[in-house]
């Protein structure tokens, strides 16, 4: 039962970052502003009360989801400036993680 709830809270999330990256051009290029705005659309304030934190997805899923719309399905696609940023990012932390000592 507990992976059924998960599956539905993902879809639902899914379905709500879709059609806000429809609608906003920046939600495309900001993970930070795309999160807002599913708070936003989900009722929830930009002060955000700490016993309800439970109810909030976090930053980290919402930006899976939209890596998911964008890599997976090729949707909503964001400018070339922010994708050659992305690319040089993750070139940069890729190098990192593999000189690291720790892996």
């Amino acid at each position: 039962m507990e992976k059924q709830n998960l599956m539905y809270k993902i879809e639902t999330l899914k379905q709500l970052v879709e059609r806000i990256l429809r609608k906003d051009e920046r939600a495309r290029e900001d993970d930070l502003w795309l999160y807002f705005q599913v708070l936003i659309h989900q009722g929830h304030k930009i002060f955000i009360n700490w016993e309800n934190m439970d109810t909030m997805p976090r930053p980290e899923s919402v930006s899976r989801v939209r890596r998911m719309i964008q890599n997976n399905q090729f949707k909503f696609q964001p400018n070339e400036e922010t994708l050659e940023r992305r690319n040089k990012n993750f070139e940069e932390s890729r190098e990192l993680w593999r000189n690291s000592q720790y892996l």
